[in-house]
């Protein structure tokens, strides 16, 4: 038998043997049990090792064996395995933009709104003041949530802050920016992204 028909067989007795005691799966698991027939431990750069020409693990077979046994026992103890894991994160991305793109609505219609309201010279100053609050605070809100991202809104809430910077409007609208950010950092996505990290 070649010494990689051995290194094989002692990662596979290894594997199963952990299977079989109900202990965690891991690759440094299966690595620290395995042993040749002589007793004398395999070493773990063998199961990492790459083909000098394709640069492709050698075996590769191993590692994804050990993978499999590894997601089959996150799936018996209740629990996500990476894949399904990243497939959910990449649900709520998606969510996450498509609620952006509303609020980015929202901020177009409100702009929008207020320029309306703006050139019209009957125009109710309580409605201006409102519509420019909401402005405020969606824009700042945004700014937050993608990290300056926008030029547009970061410009949006410089404005107003610069504008108002002595008047209680400031403060109210600044407060409830900071309950909304509050309320997004108690919802179950951001808890969720906790947990992953």
């Amino acid at each position: 038998m070649s010494r990689k028909e051995r290194f094989q067989r002692a990662i596979v007795e290894s594997l199963q043997f952990l299977e079989k005691e109900g202990k965690k799966i891991t690759k440094s698991a299966v690595i620290e049990n395995a042993r040749f027939d002589d007793g004398k431990p395999v070493g773990k750069t063998t199961l990492y090792r790459r083909n000098t020409n394709t640069k492709e693990f050698v075996h590769a077979n191993l590692l994804r064996m050990i993978d499999a046994a590894a997601a089959g026992q996150l799936r018996k103890a209740g629990r996500k395995i990476r894949s399904e894991t990243l497939a959910s994160l990449r649900k709520t991305i998606a969510e996450l933009k498509e609620e952006n793109g509303k609020l980015v609505d929202q901020i177009v219609e409100q702009e929008s709104m207020l320029q309306g309201v703006s050139t019209d010279r009957r125009g109710d100053k309580n409605t201006i003041a409102a519509q420019e609050d909401e402005l405020y605070v969606l824009a700042t809100m945004i700014n937050r949530l993608t990290g300056g991202a926008v030029d547009d809104f970061e410009k949006q809430s410089r404005r107003y802050s610069l504008k108002y910077r002595n008047d209680p409007r400031l403060r109210r609208s600044e407060a409830e920016v900071e309950r909304y950010m509050a309320e997004i950092n108690r919802s179950s996505f951001v808890a969720y992204r906790r947990r992953q990290v």
